[in-house]
Formats: C-alpha cells, sequence, structure tokens
C-alpha cells in the first residue's frame, strides 16, 4: 500500500517537470539570492542551511522548497540597503525568471494574492490531513469524508462565482466537521497525532509568510495547546502573531495618514465625481465595471438601450448569467485567463460579435475590456457598441464594389470589342476611300454614288465612335440634342445605302418603305436618329444570314405643327429568346449566336439606341422569335419642318484656299520640322521654321505671319512663355494672331496652361492631316473670332489595341495617306531619325540612371513625338507613361519597369527603320 501511496504522490507531484531540469532551476534560483545577499556572521547557520537543502534528494528537495525560499526572501528584503526593498519585487522576478518551478503546488502558493493565499494555505493543510489519513488506513467509508476529501482536490472551487468571503467561511465549516468525523472513525489520539505531523511540516514551511495566521482558525485548539515534540509552542504562536499586529499597526498608520489626505480631497472630488457620472450616463457606448469574480459594479444608460437591463436590475448581478450563454463564457474564460497567466484573448482587445439582446432583438456589438488593477485585485471596464448599422453598411459597401468591379469588368470587354469591331475596319474604310478621291477615279455614276455612301458612312461612323468613348454623358442623360431642319428622305437614303452593300455581300436585300404622309422635312437631331438607325441596322444586318431587312416609316400623330413618327426596323435573322429580350438592352449585354466561340459587337448598341430614344421623348419595343427574326420599333416625336427644302452649305475649296497662306512653324524636333513642313507645302502654305519660342519671337519681330502653329515643349524658351509674350505685345496684329499648339502633351494640365497662356486651338502629336485643315480652312475663311474665341481642344485620333509581340512596330501607313507615298520624302524623314534618335536615346537613358528626371522627362517628350511622326506607337505609349510617371512623382520603380520595357523594344525599331530604308 505504501509503494501505491509513493507512486501515485510523486506520480501526480512530480511527473510534470523534468527533475533534472527541476534541481538545475533550484541551484540557480539559490545562486540568485547568495549573489543578492551580503555576507555578514549573522547569516552563517543561513549558509550552513541552504548547503544541507542542495544535498537533499529530488523529492526532499521539492517538499522544503517553500521553506528555503522564504528563509532567503525575508533575509534579502530586510538587510541594511537591499536591492530588494519588498517581497512583492522579488516575487515578480522569480515568476518572470523560475517560472517552471511554479508547476509545483506547494512552491506556487507563495505567489498568489494574500486572500487566495490564505484560502490556498487552509485548503492544503486540510486536504493534506485528509490524504494522510486515508494513506495510512484506506479508502473512508463515511460519505462526508468522501465527499470532503473531493470538494478539497478542486483548488478552484472557493473562488469560483462565490468570492473568497465564502471560500474561508466554507473552509471553517470544513475544518471542524472533519475534526469530528476523522475522531469517530479513527479515535482522537490518532487524529491529534495526523494533525502535529502535518501542521508541524506546514508550519516549518510557511511560518514566514504574512497569511499563515489564518491556519489557526482551522486547526483545533485542543492541538495547539498540546506540547508534544517538534510543535510549535504557543508562546512561538504568540510571537508570530505580535509580529503581524505589528505589521498591521503600520499598515493601519499608514491608511489612517491616506484617509486624513482623502478627507481633504473628498470635498474637491465631490463636484468632479457627480462630472464622471454624467460623462458616463451620456456616453455613446455602453460601459459596465465588473469586479475578477464578474459582479457588475456599474452599468451606464447606454449598456441598458443595448442589452435590455435596467441598472437596478444589472448591479450586484454577476455579468455571464445576463449574456448570451456562448459570449458569457468566453467572456469568463477570457478574464480568468488574464487574472491567472495574463494571456490577453479578450482583454485590450476589440472583438466584434453577434448576440441576441433581452427583448430577443438580434444586433452586432463590438467589445472591448481594459483591465484596471486595484488593492483588492483587478476590475474591468467593458465597452460596448451597437455596430449594427455599421455592418449593414460595410455590407452594401461590398455589394457595391463587387457591382462596380462587374461594371468596370464588362466596359474593359467592352472597349476591347469596340475595339476590334468598329475601329479596324473604320481605318480600312477612311484609307480606302481617301485613296480613290486622290487618284480621281473617272467611273459610272453608281461608282461615285457608292463612293460617297462609304464616305458619308465612314464619317458618322466615327463620330459615333467618339459617342461610345464618352459613354457616361448618355448613362448620366447629360447628352445633348441638336435641333436643326434636315431632310429625313435623304438621310434615311444616306444610312440604307452603306448597309445595303453589307447585306448584299451576306445575299440579304434590304429595302426601305417609307409611307407618303411622312414628311420630306422636320425639325430635330438628324445625328441621333442617324445612331439609332445605325445601331439597328448593324445588328439586323450582323444576325442575318439569309433572307431580308426591312425599314418601315410611318405616321403614328400629327398636327399642325407636331409630328410623331414610327420607325421600325425587322429582319429574318437569327431571333433572340423571350427571356432575353430584356436583357439585351443592359450595357454590355451580348447575345450568342449558337455555332460561333463567342458574341460579336460591344454590347452596347441596343443600350444606346434605348436611352437616345428617352432622351428624344420616345419609346422603343422589340418583337423576336427564335430562328425567325427580330423587330425593332420606336416612336420619336419631331416639329414640322417650315422650309421647303434645306440649304446646304457648299464645301469650301480645299484644294486652293490654303495657297500663300504664311505660316510659322516653332519646332525644336528636326523630324516634326521636315514633316510637317512637308504637310503644310502640299497645301501650298509658305512655311517658315523657328527651333524654340525666343526664335520664334525674333521672327514675329521681323515679318508678318498669318498663324503659328507652336510646340510646347521646347528649350531656351517654351511654347507656354512663347505665347504668353505674342499675346503681352503692343502689336494688335500679333495679339491676334491665330496660335495652333500641336503637342504630343495630351495631360489636361497641359491642355488648360496653354489656354491660359492665349493659344487658340490645341491638336496632339501625330497630326492627323484633316484636323489641321479643317482649322486652317475656319481661320482663312475668317470662321473663327481668334481674339474672343474659346480655344479649340482637338485630339488626335490614334489606333490602340494591336499585338506588337507579333506586328511591326513602323507603321508608314499615315505618312503614305498623307503625302502620297511620296518614297523619296519618307525615306528622308527615316534617316533623319536614324541620324537623331540614337543620340538623344542614349542621353534619355543616361538622364533616367543619374535620377535627373526632370530632364528626362523633356528627353521623353521630344523622342515620343519623333516616334509618333513614324507611328511607332508601343515605344511612343511607354515614353508618355514615363513622361506622366515623373510628372505626378511615380515611385523610381514604375519609371525603370517601364524603360526596361522600352530597351527592348528600342533595337528592333532602329533595325526595322535599317530595313525599311534598304527598301527605297
Amino acid at each position: 500500500m505504501i509503494k501505491e501511496w509513493l507512486h501515485r504522490l510523486l506520480g501526480e507531484r512530480y511527473s510534470a517537470v523534468d527533475q533534472s531540469q527541476t534541481s538545475e532551476d533550484i541551484f540557480e534560483m539559490l545562486d540568485f539570492f547568495w549573489s543578492q545577499i551580503s555576507m555578514p556572521k549573522n547569516v552563517v547557520s543561513l549558509s550552513k542551511q541552504s548547503k544541507d537543502y542542495k544535498k537533499l534528494n529530488a523529492k526532499e528537495k521539492i517538499d522544503k522548497l517553500p521553506w528555503i525560499y522564504l528563509h532567503l526572501e525575508n533575509h534579502l528584503v530586510n538587510q541594511k540597503n537591499s536591492a530588494w526593498p519588498s517581497k512583492r519585487l522579488v516575487r515578480e522576478y522569480i515568476k518572470k525568471k523560475f517560472h517552471l518551478l511554479l508547476e509545483y503546488e506547494n512552491f506556487k502558493l507563495i505567489f498568489l494574492r494574500e486572500d487566495l493565499q490564505e484560502i490556498a494555505l487552509c485548503r492544503n493543510l486540510l486536504k493534506s490531513v485528509l490524504d494522510r489519513s486515508s494513506e495510512i488506513f484506506g479508502n473512508f467509508h463515511d460519505p462526508f469524508l468522501i465527499e470532503a476529501q473531493e470538494t478539497l482536490g478542486d483548488k478552484d472551487l472557493f473562488k469560483k462565482k462565490h468570492g473568497t468571503k465564502y471560500g474561508k467561511k466554507k473552509l471553517l465549516d470544513h475544518s471542524k466537521q472533519i475534526f469530528d468525523k476523522l475522531k469517530e472513525s479513527l479515535g482522537e489520539q490518532v487524529v491529534v497525532s495526523i494533525y502535529h505531523t502535518v501542521y508541524k511540516a506546514y508550519f516549518e514551511n510557511y511560518y514566514l509568510l504574512d497569511t499563515f495566521s489564518a491556519t489557526l482558525h482551522i486547526v483545533p485548539q485542543g492541538i495547539l495547546e498540546q506540547k508534544q515534540a517538534y510543535l510549535p509552542s504557543k508562546e512561538q504562536m504568540h510571537k508570530m502573531l505580535m509580529q503581524k499586529v505589528n505589521s498591521l499597526e503600520e499598515k493601519n498608520a499608514a491608511l489612517l495618514k491616506e484617509m486624513k489626505q482623502r478627507q481633504r480631497m473628498e470635498r474637491a472630488l465631490k463636484d468632479s465625481e457627480e462630472l464622471k457620472t454624467i460623462v458616463l450616463e451620456t456616453a455613446m457606448d455602453g460601459v459596465i465595471l465588473v469586479n475578477e469574480e464578474g459582479t457588475i459594479l456599474n452599468w451606464n444608460h447606454k449598456a441598458e438601450e443595448i442589452l435590455g437591463w435596467s441598472k437596478k436590475e444589472a448591479i450586484g448581478n454577476v455579468i455571464y448569467e445576463l449574456l448570451p450563454t456562448s459570449l458569457g463564457t468566453n467572456l469568463g474564460n477570457g478574464l480568468n485567463e488574464y487574472i491567472e497567466h495574463g494571456k490577453e484573448l479578450i482583454v485590450n482587445k476589440r472583438v466584434e460579435v453577434p448576440i441576441t439582446n433581452r427583448y430577443g432583438k438580434h444586433i452586432d456589438i463590438e467589445l472591448s475590456i481594459s483591465p484596471i488593477i486595484t488593492q483588492n485585485g483587478y476590475i474591468f471596464n467593458a465597452f460596448i457598441r451597437d455596430i449594427t448599422n455599421r455592418k449593414l453598411i460595410d455590407k452594401e459597401i461590398r455589394e457595391a464594389k463587387e457591382i462596380a468591379e462587374k461594371s468596370a469588368e464588362a466596359k474593359s470587354v467592352f472597349l476591347s470589342n469596340m475595339s476590334h469591331e468598329i475601329r479596324t475596319p473604320l481605318n480600312v474604310i477612311l484609307g480606302l476611300s481617301k485613296i480613290l478621291q486622290k487618284n480621281k477615279l473617272e467611273d459610272s455614276p453608281t461608282n461615285v454614288k457608292n463612293l460617297e455612301g462609304i464616305i458619308y458612312a465612314s464619317e458618322n461612323l466615327l463620330n459615333l465612335v467618339n459617342d461610345i468613348l464618352d459613354f457616361s454623358k448618355i448613362e448620366s442623360g447629360k447628352l445633348a440634342l441638336q435641333t436643326a431642319d434636315f431632310n429625313l428622305h435623304t438621310m434615311i437614303d444616306d444610312v440604307s445605302r452603306g448597309f445595303a452593300l453589307k447585306a448584299k455581300e451576306q445575299g440579304v436585300t434590304l429595302t426601305t418603305n417609307i409611307a407618303k404622309d411622312v414628311p420630306k422635312f422636320i425639325r430635330g437631331d438628324q445625328f441621333r436618329l442617324n445612331q439609332i438607325l445605325s445601331n439597328l441596322l448593324s445588328n439586323a444586318v450582323k444576325f442575318t444570314d439569309d433572307g431580308s431587312i426591312d425599314i418601315q416609316i410611318s405616321v403614328k400623330e400629327k398636327d399642325a405643327e407636331n409630328i410623331v413618327l414610327n420607325f421600325t426596323v425587322s429582319d429574318t435573322g437569327i431571333g433572340i429568346a423571350q427571356d432575353k429580350l430584356d436583357e439585351i438592352f443592359n450595357s454590355f449585354y451580348q447575345v450568342f449566336e449558337p455555332g460561333k466561340n463567342k458574341a460579336e459587337g460591344t454590347g452596347i448598341g441596343l443600350s444606346i439606341v434605348k436611352s437616345l430614344v428617352a432622351l428624344q421623348g420616345g419609346q422603343l419595343s422589340a418583337k423576336s422569335v427564335l430562328k425567325t427574326g427580330s423587330t425593332f420599333s420606336f416612336d420619336i416625336p419631331y416639329k414640322i419642318s417650315k422650309q421647303l427644302k434645306v440649304v446646304q452649305k457648299p464645301r469650301r475649296d480645299s484644294e486652293g484656299a490654303l495657297k500663300g497662306l504664311k505660316i510659322l512653324v516653332v519646332e525644336d524636333n528636326r523630324l516634326n520640322q521636315i514633316f510637317i513642313s512637308q504637310l503644310l507645302n502640299n497645301w501650298g502654305t509658305l512655311v517658315t521654321i523657328a527651333e524654340d519660342g525666343k526664335a520664334a519671337l525674333k521672327k514675329l519681330n521681323e515679318a508678318h505671319y498669318d498663324l503659328v502653329i507652336m510646340d510646347l515643349h521646347m528649350p531656351v524658351m517654351d511654347g507656354f512663355e512663347a505665347t504668353a509674350q505674342i499675346r503681352r505685345s503692343e502689336s494688335p496684329s500679333k495679339q491676334q494672331i491665330p496660335i495652333i499648339a500641336c503637342s504630343a502633351d495630351a495631360f489636361p494640365k497641359s491642355r488648360q496652361l496653354a489656354k491660359e497662356a492665349g493659344v487658340n486651338f490645341y491638336i496632339t502629336k501625330p497630326v492627323v492631316e484633316n484636323e489641321l485643315k479643317d482649322i486652317l480652312l475656319g481661320i482663312q475663311a475668317g470662321e473663327f473670332n481668334v481674339h474672343t474665341s474659346t480655344p479649340k481642344l482637338v485630339t488626335a485620333q490614334t489606333d490602340h489595341g494591336k499585338s506588337y509581340e507579333t506586328e511591326s512596330l513602323l507603321n508608314l501607313a499615315r505618312l503614305k495617306r498623307t503625302f502620297g507615298d511620296d518614297k523619296s520624302f519618307i525615306k528622308s524623314l527615316l534617316e533623319i531619325f536614324l541620324e537623331d534618335t540614337p543620340r538623344d536615346y542614349s542621353l534619355f537613358v543616361e538622364l533616367i540612371e543619374a535620377h535627373k528626371y526632370e530632364k528626362a522627362s523633356e528627353m521623353a517628350h521630344k523622342l515620343k513625338s519623333s516616334f509618333e511622326s513614324l507611328g511607332i506607337e508601343k515605344p511612343s505609349s511607354l515614353l508618355n507613361q514615363i513622361e506622366k510617371d515623373i510628372r505626378s512623382s511615380a515611385d523610381t520603380d514604375s519609371i525603370d519597369t517601364l524603360l526596361s520595357e522600352l530597351n527592348i523594344l528600342y533595337p528592333k525599331v532602329i533595325s526595322e527603320v535599317n530595313n525599311k530604308i534598304s527598301e527605297f
């Protein structure tokens, strides 16, 4: 039985910690104390005891660990000039440095708070009495002793929920009953012997603790009066108690002094306390104050609103019982972990928790708990905030973000499709039309009419592209309508002619039927009607492989001044499913045609149609049957024109109108100088070149010019300053001379600065021939009041979306169209490019690598212009982005990345230019 008892005792008490590690920790702790204790004669005895302690076996060391520790601690704290003036400081250090020793319950007891320490001493003493009795005489048969042994085995029982007072009272009751029951079972002499043995061991280990006197209450008085060997005498106990009384008297004196100080402060604090109460009660968050056991000490008005319990109902109750079960359990565990181990599972954190309050309302709360250390332990201040509305808003924001991301993705797909479906064929149509016009082909009237139809359709398609790119105007309802008299019959004929050719290629007939009572001339927005019909006809041609397409125009309502026209476009195409009819008018929605891998078109045409019809006060409807065809019908109200015919403005003589016009071109890039000079010379103008703004001012003083084409970014004096000086001139002719800004800079800020400086017109490089020509013709014809007009900002149209991985970087198509495939001139431009660019590019790279970004930005602008002139789009785009990043002070990593990509493309550009020169 003794063997089994030793096995259980050692297994329970010492298995948790490695024995060799324990000895090392104990020796290291003893060495710490002796390193701090001075060595006068009065500690010789303590030194010998310490050496004897080290010779004990492992079990004995652990049993006597409290004894040796308390003696060393007592001496260290009480020696003169000690660096450790209080036991609390010593124990805090030992807890951190030798925390593994706290695994032993007999040693851990020393480091408990005083009230818990008293309970632990009493509980352990009584438990040891019962364990000692059962080890010697076997298991108990008395139900009370069995229950008492199990109850005392739960070390947390007397500090759960009920507080330390309840624990002490319970222990006192157990002590008397245990003594009486043991006497009945074992006899008084045996029980006294067991108490003597246990109490002697406890006295030796813990009598230096201030709380040890608490054990006197649970040891029978008769045992203390016995004068047996090794049991402390009554005189010794009195001496010990007197020490504690003296200590208490000192504390009382200090407390009395503190109380007097507090009394002087109370009057001053009274008003402050009232103010704190007002602040607490009017706080926007629920504020709850609880002690270590979870008992509610304070509860403000907002806590009542959130949780549903009144202040009167809450204070004095345990908070865990007023909260939902799961939250109460987690809160209790979190507070206990912080009190016992310092773990911040829930303390000093903000947590969001969904709960159900007293009235069954589901709400979301944000809970934050702050610990407050007091003389009696911890108090916890809990802040509760109702975040239900915030969570709803967060959810709405997330949903809106998802919708926005989907919309952005859809628009990205739309732009990609639009580039492929519209801009590519547009460039082909415009290019072929202009070539045919320049060659002045003589053909039958039918071919001439078809050619005019192609040009007309191309121009309208170009306008349509520009409107689609500004789709936000339609979505926001800010698209302006133009009201003018127009010939409806001619417009319908022009629209249908272009699509009839495409339909004929597919074997489909396109017919137009205008009712007899439809007037020829009406007043409204001709272009928007053209745009609507073009979208509907484009879809009809696209999705009709066989059969016919019909356009019907009829009168729905009419009076003396107003008319409502009905337009119907029907086809025999693939049709649309009934469940998709409502969706086809959504932005970017595309119908998939069976047998094809992807939807065709941009997915925006019908959305534009619907918006434009509604904008003009009309209604749009659609009917369709799968594999049979579709019919789109809309009504639009118009005014009846009072004119019998609409006079068309005659075209200007664009071939000879510019002849003799004197133009000053201010441009520092030699390639651009030659390019724009040749372009202007082809129109019969007289061109003079100035390489910078300063040279331009000089030339303007020396001779008269009809207009100035001004680059903006140049050395010596840039275009902004030169323009400003021209406008400040005393000469009225210079003040009013038309100035056209021609720059590769498309940034809005540059446009605004140019406008403020006095620029009248703004076009971007590469120069589009017709745009520049239209401005020059307008100036020559006196259509613009240059002095008072608002500068017209013109943006050059460029092609995007090409794959530069497989296609040539060099694109001379625009140069060939502009200069009639003049090989000699184009070759000279290429040679100048090879002569100037390598030097400029090398300098540009050096500036980037030296982090001289301001100069690098100017060089990037110059190089960009040269690349754009030859249609070298990808490198030009990279240079433009580098210039933009430098202006916006982007991080250097972004600039270096762009430069790396540019360095890969640059050798290929030079190679292609060399190859192209060799072909001429």
